[in-house]
């Protein structure tokens, strides 16, 4: 099995200054691909930054 993860789109909204947590919700999965919506927060839970990521199973 082979794993592809291609980022589609990112977006920056603010300096990051404190430690940081990725929150991911997958928002289609198929038998061979999943698009994920993720959001990047500091410590007070503000957004620093968002993205989408579509990844591709390959089975052998």
């Amino acid at each position: 099995m082979r794993i592809v993860v291609v980022v589609e789109r990112l977006a920056h909204l603010a300096p990051a200054v404190d430690e940081l947590t990725a929150e991911a919700t997958v928002v289609s999965r198929t038998r061979s691909s999943t698009l994920t919506h993720v959001r990047v927060v500091d410590t007070t839970k503000s957004l620093i930054a968002t993205g989408e990521v579509t990844s591709r199973i390959f089975h052998h």
